[in-house]
């Protein structure tokens, strides 16, 4: 949601002569966290690639739901499938 807000926001501010503002790459680190968060909780849900599933635990704790995320996922470490 703030990748989308962000730029919508710079262009607001800019179009009403007070750029201020100017994040530059901000929207495209929060579309690539987002994006891993995502990639994260398929591969919780399915019980794979716990160390994928950690990185999207720690992307999506920018959320109020990411700490509980983080520590239900530690808690079932044993549970994923090992993968080479």
């Amino acid at each position: 949601m703030m990748a989308i807000g962000v730029p919508i926001f710079i262009l607001l501010a800019r179009e009403g002569g007070q750029s201020f503002v100017d994040v530059g790459w901000l929207p495209f680190g929060l579309c690539l966290e987002g994006i891993v968060a995502l990639v994260g909780g398929v591969f919780a849900l399915k019980r794979r690639a716990w160390g994928m599933a950690l990185a999207g635990a720690i992307c999506s704790m920018s959320f109020l739901l990411g700490i509980p995320a983080l520590v239900f996922l530690a808690m079932s470490k044993d549970e994923f499938k090992v993968t080479k």
